[in-house]
């Protein structure tokens, strides 16, 4: 039966150690203690202790790093969410003036004073201001669930996904 034990420290180290025979005519038991010292090992504890600080500062960035870029994508959600809410009042501002112009064009129409084509042009460029105000909703959209995404963990966000 054979048992020993290591202590490392500070470069220094220390190992000790006993066999005891159970077979054969030898059952006198031995015993081993040794000590060694290597300045190389101490110089390798202080580096590992030294990057074990560089790697806890590193990992610090990567977290002042994270909070930056989330406040970052906040303030640009909320910059475009601005952006779109003007656009789409532009939009319907616009829509208005187009569905006024189509009942003037209509008026104009039936009284021969423009063709049916400039009257189909009103009709178009009316339902092309709609469109333009569903699609600026639609992005409208699209900005408010890249917002609530920001404040959804990775780890809830994968649950939901399955």
């Amino acid at each position: 039966i054979d048992t020993s034990f290591s202590l490392n420290a500070f470069g220094a180290k220390l190992t000790a150690g006993i066999a005891m025979p159970v077979t054969g005519q030898n059952k006198t038991p031995a015993g081993q203690l040794s000590l060694s010292w290597s300045p190389n090992s101490f110089k390798e504890q202080k580096i590992k202790k030294e990057q074990g600080q560089i790697n806890i500062q590193l990992a610090n960035l990567d977290i002042l790093q994270a909070t930056e870029d989330y406040r970052t994508d906040i303030e640009e959600s909320l910059t475009t969410k601005e952006d779109l809410l003007w656009t789409r009042s532009l939009n319907i501002e616009e829509a208005n003036l187009y569905r006024e112009l189509v009942s003037d064009m209509q008026n104009w129409f039936n009284a021969g004073f423009i063709t049916d084509s400039e009257n189909r042009q009103a009709l178009v460029n009316y339902q092309k201001a709609l469109i333009q105000c569903k699609l600026t909703d639609i992005e409208l959209l699209l900005n408010s669930i890249k917002t609530k995404m920001l404040f959804i963990d990775e780890g809830n966000r994968n649950e939901k996904q399955q």
